[in-house]
């Protein structure tokens, strides 16, 4: 048995390795969890991985019906136990390309690792020999190689089926999830919410629900609305992927094409796009994301862009006039009459028949309800003889309980009726009619409560309201249009999304009518600013195309004087345009400019002629077919009365000569009367023949006369004679371009390019890529994929947009694998879930080998997991579009939208994983907006992280297994994440049945616990339920030239396995080699060592724009600079900054040919020049800037070494001719706001994700310092974070690791702490004996040794705190910010008391010297009781004069390179307020210099005093000199005199310093500053010194006191 088994085997082994065109089936949930996938059984996974559209991640085909009972015992195929499997060495990656189910793989590769706990008798069913696939081998596969169905045709747009059976065998898909009854076929989706009721009692409408999607509002700055009113990051707007469920989001001009496309194939086959769509406000629903307008509901054709491409509309027509007898004759003649026999086959109408077959005098037709269920359309017969000329109703019935304040006329049995307006109602708009009518029915002219009013504009007639977006915006929103009404002042409402008109401020347009080729401003300023425009903002800067933008950045210098005046921006009563001034433009008519751009800026257009024959131009095709010469343009005239034409060539010598000799005036064009006409609508050149009309290019040839002459139709006889009216060439050979289409096929052009005639005339300029001037270019160089067949037979929409497959053992029954939008057993009805859609990218530069896995969950309101997708990302993956993730929401039915209002939210996972282990790294939290939409969209931009940081005052307690984090969208939203094994909120709970034990998931993973279930979290390479699943690719795939392996695929088409390639070489295999481009800095310049920074800026020109394409920053510069990569780019800039003030741009490379790298010098002689160096002050200052912009090729011109300038708008290129090329350049430095006190902000920016986008430098001031300017030295006042943060080493470092100078300083104020203790100590002691306390100086000197000693307390922990914080992370943020508040300002408040009491004690001792022996005991109490008041008065007047300073300490923390702070902050004064800084500049020098000035004050007024004196009572006795006496009284009052003039010495120091070195720019100035910084203290440490000892009095308690030490030490000792 064992050797057949093996046979068997083998058999099997070779058969899979045979090319039979089978691929892998390998079923996954096959074993359904009610907790974790509710709603999904045997599941074939798919990877979304294709250009069209942009789309990654994996998508379910899952087997999605709602009560799904497969209950086999038997195998199909081979039956082997897993013993059996183990003796013949079959192996995990053996079943896998057998096609088992992935439980089976997970569980056998489990009992090879653990047999002890797997049952070896567990039956593994084999059947890849026969094609089969599943757990009991109960699916094949089911093929007609006739009829192949692509299995990947829902993600790629390729045209594998096409809908050419009946027109009504489509498939068609409804929403049951809501109570609706309705007249439709059934409900879409796509019909909640679309402003027209289509429920009877209007419950996809519920005001209270949709009113918040109309009134919601969107972050101008940061986000961009939707035209639904959901709101998408900015920078994803004009994208060519729609992000916006209504596609509001797409450029008209770029996506117009790609859109229509789209809405067309959504008929003919399955595509996520089409499921995501929802374009239909106020619109026909097709089912399936197209629409049609009302009007077009009764179209009898099928029209590409105006009809359901599925058909469904002619379902609808059908259902709705279907009668159950198809032989009555009163039925079949109205449906003749009504113009609706198209949608019945088995009816012929007569054409002449005018009047009906009923014979009721009333009848209901059709007999079904219209619209509503309770809406009918009464016919009366009588006084009606011909049904021709009006073929509607007489009136509408309805039910009045279903709108019972609606007025009615008459009634007919259980309806009430009103009359119709045969003037108004046509068949053709028979819907809209309809709902118009009955609209008040549901509408209210008072707004929910909730609703925001001034976000909504209120549709008077129709009593409805709509979002206040939609008002302007050419689309009819309200049903009687008023929301278009011309006298509308859009430029008053406040709403963002308008335009303002660039030549009349108070003309004003929607932003979605920009760059839709129609002029909405009478300028046509909306079309002036292409898209593309937009990209001379940096690669930070974000686009509002809607504000004003300046006008000197909108000249385009390549339309400068080139004899067509731009009205786009210079209306006619302009004194200055864009051609005046041109004495100084060097270019003629015939420029690089000018030259085939199509349009004629030579008088005889000679600059449109040899143009080559690559040449896209109307002009070079027509002339090539009407064989002209070089020296002459094609003409058409009429001949035979205008009956036919001739194709003809005219000299160059007969253009414009006054003389109209060719139809349209194509020879005479630029006196062409239309120019002077319509100067904006540059399509309207077409000249009527002896008339003043003028026409559009594409209305000539189209079938109807619009010149009085009929010229523009006689112009094509072969159309004009038929009588045609839709264009086709001549030869009727070739398919019907379209007219004056460029891009048509070659196949679908005419013969004589009948279709460009004429287009010519339009004065568009002809875009192109190439350079329109020339440079000196320098530095001079010397796996398929997988597919699912179907068969597709007569009933190939059985599953609708599924795919179908069949159980050879159930019945022989199909099954439908149905996507994540669609369920039921036929897939037949449309699921409820929302689709997240990331944008992933790293934060900063992480390791290349870093591969993340992210969950994402979906919870509902009860924090239950409704369902959740993974994805697994490398930022090496070459996809650089959006991830999809399809999340399902609970399957519910015939639930009211109201009650569907509960909010959910999603939350984003992050770990690393790799082969040995799965780390949790971090998380997101995003909510869901407009939770009761049965389908939902969000978009996420994640910046992922390689670290979990460190929460800071984390408030949330997770007990002992869990920590407290932050989500990162969201830091003050906290969370627990929990141990393996714990769960809960708190992480309190641990399950009973030991879910997560060490065999619940393979080695190396992470068990987890969601809805008390557990999952297991893979590592890298290993799948499965239980991760037992081994798949390592690299095992046989080595990388070669050192490249690293990694077990996972970059994309769908890649090899499994990535290949990390050393930094010299790239592609999937590291084949290929590259080399970085390197720029090398002249020494001539400057030292290197003196740049603080350098931008490398690399762009490519675009339309007279310099696109900058990236900016790579360097802090630390080197030589040579490297740069990983430049692809794409032609122009590479360097803008070095030197200092705060002092920066240059440099020219280094122009490439006209992309090179993956360039070596090129940063050169003195390659400098760009301001235009300040450039021009004389009067062109400067007296010009305008477009006066000036026109003499910007002199520079070129006079200097033959300059290499470039710019402006403020501009850079300026020399070519080779000598001749400036001007383009728009951004010189912003990147949307960076991390700098304090107005440094200057750098930040990098790169479109490669695994390059340093968060990296950013500041520039400082010169009296600003710290790595983000944090500290301002320009106060007059310093502190230690100044003077010595700069040498702190940060982080876990010991503190013998620190510099010498921190040690020092710790050390000296250590010394002075000790000393100043026992100094102080002592002196308190004298002072504390009442019988010294008997004048006021002795109370402030007590007071003064008190608030001595407290000062340097606190300034040793001011220090301390400092070091701390620098050292260590401390995660009490309180701690931190309190500490840092108290501390920095008290220790600033002692030292500034201190000095002022000095004062007081100095002014006092003037005093008693002055009073002399008038100073008596009882004055001497009283200076002692005044004393107290004194003290009070210092202390409030300091602490009210700086009481601001603790409202301005802030916490700085340094920003690293992963874009999250250090941990380590910086305790600094901030303001950001000029008033409060100059405030504290003015208080700083007050309390600095006042006392000083006291002091000296007092001490030279006492000397000069007692001078007097001893002078006037002495004068007769002897001759003393005032010298001699001057000194007698220095030394005779000398204890009095020596404490302030040592106060006087000790504060000098810091006074010079502080007005000298204020703003310091080297280290040894930093270490002077500290130096008088700490000698400022000592004054504060030597009051025994200074006022004690040298007093009498207090000396002798002082020699009191060291005796009583002395006896206490002996009397101790003994």
């Amino acid at each position: 048995m064992i050797n057949i088994i093996k046979l068997v085997n083998l058999i099997l082994i070779l058969y899979n390795q045979l090319d039979i065109g089978f691929s892998q089936y390998n079923l996954y949930h096959t074993e359904t969890n009610p907790n974790l996938n509710p709603f999904d059984y045997d599941c074939l996974y798919q990877y979304l991985d294709y250009p069209i559209p942009e789309k990654y991640g994996l998508f379910p085909w899952c087997i999605r019906q709602e009560t799904f009972d497969k209950d086999l015992k038997r195998c199909d195929g081979n039956e082997i136990t897993f013993k059996q499997l183990k003796i013949n060495n079959i192996s995990v990656a053996d079943l896998l390309h057998w096609n088992a189910v992935v439980e089976i793989m997970d569980l056998y590769e489990k009992y090879l690792l653990l047999p002890n706990l797997v049952n070896e008798n567990e039956i593994y069913c084999n059947c890849s020999h026969l094609l089969k696939f599943g757990k009991f081998c109960e699916y094949d596969i089911d093929r007609d190689d006739n009829d192949e169905r692509m299995f990947t045709s829902f993600f790629w747009l390729s045209e594998d089926i096409n809908n050419d059976g009946d027109v009504f065998d489509t498939p068609s898909t409804c929403f049951i999830g809501i109570q609706c009854q309705t007249n439709l076929v059934c409900l879409d989706w796509r019909q909640i919410c679309n402003g027209i009721v289509d429920c009877d009692s209007g419950e996809d409408e519920p005001a209270e629900l949709c009113l918040q999607m109309e009134s919601n509002e969107c972050d101008v700055d940061k986000e961009f609305r939707c035209q639904i009113g959901v709101c998408i990051p900015f920078n994803l707007q004009f994208s060519s992927i729609g992000y916006c469920f209504d596609r509001s989001d797409w450029s008209k001009t770029i996506d117009l094409h790609h859109s229509t496309n789209l809405f067309e194939r959504c008929s003919q086959y399955p595509s996520t796009e089409c499921d995501e769509i929802n374009h239909g406000w106020k619109k026909f629903s097709c089912h399936n994301g197209q629409y049609m307008s009302f009007g077009d509901l009764t179209l009898k054709t099928s029209q590409s862009g105006r009809t359901c491409g599925n058909n469904y509309h002619l379902m609808y027509l059908k259902e709705l006039f279907s009668n159950k007898n198809e032989e009555d004759r009163c039925w079949k003649s109205m449906i003749c009459l009504t113009g609706f026999d198209y949608l019945f086959s088995q009816i012929n109408c007569s054409p002449n028949k005018t009047t009906n077959d009923c014979d009721q005098v009333e009848f209901y037709f059709p007999s079904n309800s219209i619209v509503y269920s309770y809406v009918f359309f009464l016919y009366e017969n009588i006084n009606r003889n011909n049904w021709l000329i009006y073929s509607g109703p007489n009136a509408i019935c309805y039910k009045k309980d279903y709108c019972p304040n609606k007025t009615w006329t008459f009634t007919r049995q259980d309806l009430v009726c009103f009359y119709v307006d045969e003037k108004i109602f046509s068949w053709k708009n028979f819907y809209e009619y309809v709902v118009q009518m009955f609209s008040s029915c549901y509408s209210s002219s008072h707004l929910p409560v909730h609703i925001k009013a001034n976000t909504l504009y209120q549709c008077n007639l129709s009593q409805t309201f709509i979002s206040i977006y939609r008002v302007k915006d050419k689309t009819k929103d309200c049903f009687f249009n008023e929301d278009e009404n011309k006298d509308i002042d859009l430029c008053s409402l406040k709403i963002n999304g308008k335009f303002e008109c660039f030549t009349n401020s108070s003309e004003c347009i929607r932003q979605l009518l920009m760059f839709d080729n129609e002029y909405d401003c009478s300028d046509g300023s909306d079309e002036y600013f292409e898209t593309v425009q937009t990209n001379f903002l940096g690669p930070n800067d974000n686009y509002h195309p809607w504000r004003r933008m300046d006008p000197n950045k909108i000249y385009r210098f390549n339309e400068l004087c080139d004899n067509f005046i731009n009205r786009h921006i210079f209306p006619k009563e302009s004194n200055e345009t864009d051609e005046t001034d041109c004495e100084h433009w060097l270019y003629s008519c015939d420029s690089p400019y000018t030259n085939c751009d199509q349009i004629w800026n030579c008088r005889d257009g000679h600059d449109e002629l040899n143009c080559g024959s690559q040449s896209q131009l109307y002009n070079s095709y027509i002339r090539e077919r009407f064989h002209c010469k070089t020296n002459e343009h094609y003409c058409l005239k009429l001949i035979n009365h205008g009956n036919d034409i001739n194709m003809t060539c005219l000299d160059l010598n007969r253009i414009n000569d006054g003389i109209i000799d060719c139809i349209g005036e194509t020879d005479e064009r630029l006196t062409n009367i239309c120019i002077e006409k319509y100067p904006i609508d540059h399509r309207r050149r077409f000249h009527c023949q002896n008339s003043s009309e003028c026409i559009r290019t594409d209305e000539v040839c189209d079938g109807k006369v619009d010149c009085p002459f009929e010229d523009d139709e006689r112009i094509c006889p072969w159309l004009f004679k038929s009588n045609s009216s839709i264009f086709r060439c001549q030869d009727a050979l070739s398919n019907s371009p379209v007219r004056c289409d460029r891009t048509t096929l070659r196949n679908r052009q005419c013969q004589m390019k009948e279709q460009l005639w004429f287009c010519d005339l339009e004065t568009i300029k002809s875009p192109t890529n190439q350079w329109p001037v020339q440079y000196d270019e320098f530095p001079q160089y010397a796996n398929q994929m997988t597919q699912l067949f179907v068969k597709n037979n007569d009933n190939k929409w059985l599953c609708n947009f599924g795919f179908r497959i069949r159980s050879s053992i159930i019945d022989n029954k199909f099954y439908c694998l149905c996507p994540p939008t669609y369920y039921g057993e036929f897939c037949q009805f449309q699921s409820e879930h929302l689709i997240v859609i990331l944008k992933i990218k790293v934060a900063y530069p992480i390791d290349k080998l870093t591969v993340f896995r992210l969950i994402i969950y979906l919870f509902n309101a009860d924090d239950f997991i409704l369902s959740y997708e993974e994805i697994i990302y490398s930022q090496l993956s070459t996809f650089d579009g959006p991830y999809y993730a399809y999340l399902m929401y609970e399957r519910v039915k015939q639930l009211s939208l109201q009650q569907r209002t509960k909010s959910r939210y999603i939350r984003i996972d992050s770990y690393i994983i790799n082969q040995t282990s799965v780390e949790y790294i971090s998380s997101w939290k995003y909510s869901v907006l407009f939770p009761f939409l049965p389908v939902n969209k969000l978009i996420v931009e994640l910046s992922l992280v390689n670290q979990s940081f460190r929460m800071f005052n984390c408030k949330k307690r997770c007990g002992s297994h869990g920590r407290c984090m932050f989500y990162l969208n969201s830091k003050e939203k906290e969370y627990c994440w929990c141990e393996q094994g714990w769960f809960g909120e708190y992480c309190q709970s641990k399950s009973l049945l030991n879910l997560c034990n060490q065999t619940s998931c393979a080695p190396y993973s992470q068990c987890i616990i969601i809805n008390n279930q557990s999952k297991c979290l893979c590592s890298l390479g290993r799948f499965g339920d239980q991760c037992y699943i081994k798949h390592n690719s690299c095992t046989n795939n080595q990388c070669p030239r050192n490249g690293t392996c990694l077990p996972m695929r970059l994309n769908k088409h890649s090899s499994e396995n990535l290949c990390i390639c050393q930094d010299n070489f790239d592609g999937a295999n590291c084949d290929s080699e590259r080399s970085p481009s390197r720029i090398y800095i002249d020494k001539n310049i400057t030292d290197i060592y003196s740049i603080r920074a350098i931008i490398c800026i690399t762009g490519m020109e675009f339309r007279s724009i310099l696109q900058q394409l990236d900016r790579f920053l360097f802090d630390k510069v080197t030589s040579p600079i490297v740069i990983r990569t430049i692809s794409r780019a032609e122009i590479g800039l360097i803008r070095v900054y030197f200092n705060f003030t002092t920066n240059f741009y440099y020219l280094v490379f122009i490439q006209l040919m992309q090179r993956p790298s360039v070596n090129a010098s940063l050169l003195s002689t390659n400098r760009c020049k301001n235009i300040s160096e450039l021009f004389n002050q009067t062109i400067l200052n007296d010009y305008s800037y477009l006066k000036r912009l026109k003499m910007y090729h002199l520079p070129c011109s006079n200097d033959s070494n300059l290499k470039c300038f710019f402006d403020e708008h501009r850079m300026c290129l020399c070519t080779n001719t000598r001749q400036s090329h001007c383009l728009l350049f951004s010189h912003s430095r990147g949307d960076c706001n991390e700098c304090f006190n107005d440094g200057i902000c750098l930040k990098s920016h790169t479109r490669n994700s695994d390059l340093d986008d968060n990296k950013f430098v500041c520039i400082c001031s010169d009296c600003t310092d710290g790595s983000r300017c944090q500290f301002l030295l320009g106060n007059y006042y310093v502190t230690l974070d100044m003077l010595i943060g700069k040498e702190m080493k940060r982080g876990e470092t010991s503190f013998a690791q620190q510099p010498t100078v921190i040690h020092l300083t710790l050390l000296a104020l250590i010394v002075i702490l000790v000393f100043s203790f026992i100094f102080n100590i002592i002196s308190i002691i004298i002072l504390s004996k009442k019988k010294l306390r008997q004048v006021g100086c002795d109370l402030y000197l007590l007071t003064l040794a008190i608030f001595s000693q407290i000062g340097l307390i606190f300034l040793l922990l001011r220090f301390i705190y400092m070091i701390i914080s620098q050292m260590y992370i401390i995660d009490d943020q309180s701690f931190l910010e309190i500490s840092c508040i108290l501390l920095e300002y008290l220790v600033r408040l002692f030292p500034s008391i201190f000095d002022w009491l000095t004062v007081c004690i100095s002014m006092e001792r003037t005093y008693m010297i002055i009073k002399d022996v008038h100073f008596t005991q009882i004055i001497g109490l009283k200076t002692l009781k005044l004393s107290r008041w004194i003290i009070l008065i210092v202390v409030s007047m300091n602490v009210l004069t700086t009481l601001h300073r603790p409202f301005h300490l802030i916490l700085t923390d340094e920003i690293i390179y992963t874009g999250q702070p250090q941990g380590h902050p910086w305790c600094v004064l901030h303001f950001q307020s000029t008033l409060w800084n100059n405030y504290e500049k003015v208080i700083n020098i007050c309390h600095l210099v006042i006392p000083l000035i006291f002091n000296i004050s007092s001490v030279m007024f006492f000397l000069l005093r007692r001078t007097q004196v001893e002078l006037t009572s002495t004068v007769r006795k002897d001759k003393r000199t005032r010298q001699s006496v001057l000194i007698e009284q220095i030394l005779k009052y000398k204890p009095l005199l020596i404490s302030t003039i040592m106060i006087i010495l000790l504060q000098i120091p810091r006074f010079v310093l502080t007005f000298t070195l204020s703003c310091f720019k080297h280290r040894w100035q930093r270490y002077v500053h500290l130096f008088g910084y700490l000698l400022s203290f000592l004054p504060l440490s030597a009051i025994l010194f200074i006022y004690i000892l040298p007093s009498p009095k207090h000396y002798q308690e002082f020699k009191a006191v060291c005796k009583r030490i002395s006896y206490f030490r002996f009397f101790s000792n003994k």
